[in-house]
C-alpha cells in the first residue's frame, strides 16, 4: 500500500509496514528562483566598525531594477541587541547598494538579523535573514 501527502493537507496516519513516499526539492542560494526585478544579495560579511568598538554586518546588493542605490533604504531589525546604526549607500564596484548595520548584542549569544532594501516603502530587493553568533 502506498500513501501521498497531499501539499497542505493533513498528515497521514501511518501504520507499520506500509509504504509512504514523500518529495521535496533542495535548492542553493545560488540556484533558488529570484523575484524579477527584485536586487540578490552578492555577498555579507561580519566583523568590527573601523574603530574597532562595534561590531557590524555588511550586506551588499545587486543593482534594484529601475531604482538609482542612492535611493534605496534598507529596513533593519534585530532581536535580541541593539541597532546602532543602519548605513545604505551606492557601491561603485557592483552598481548596487552597500548595507552597514552597526550592531551592539550585550551580553547575548545570538542576535538575528532581517534586512530588506526598500524604495518609497516597497521591497526592492532579497530579504537578508543571518543567525549571529560571537567567535
Amino acid at each position: 500500500m502506498t500513501i501521498s501527502l497531499p501539499i497542505g493537507g493533513p498528515m497521514p496516519v501511518l501504520y507499520p509496514g506500509t509504504t509512504f513516499k514523500a518529495g521535496y526539492r533542495i535548492t542553493w542560494p545560488e540556484d533558488a528562483p529570484t523575484t524579477a526585478g527584485f536586487a540578490p544579495v552578492i555577498r555579507s560579511a561580519a566583523g568590527r566598525t573601523f574603530d574597532g568598538k562595534h561590531r557590524q554586518m555588511v550586506i551588499d546588493y545587486a543593482p534594484a531594477s529601475g531604482v538609482a542605490p542612492g535611493e534605496i533604504r534598507a529596513d533593519v531589525s534585530l532581536s535580541p541587541g541593539n541597532l546602532l546604526e543602519a548605513v545604505t549607500q551606492p557601491n561603485p564596484e557592483t552598481g548596487g547598494t552597500r548595507v552597514f548595520v552597526t550592531f551592539d548584542p550585550g551580553p547575548r549569544k545570538m542576535v538575528e538579523f532581517r534586512v530588506q532594501p526598500r524604495h518609497l516603502g516597497q521591497p526592492v530587493g532579497e530579504t537578508w535573514l543571518y543567525r549571529w553568533t560571537p567567535e
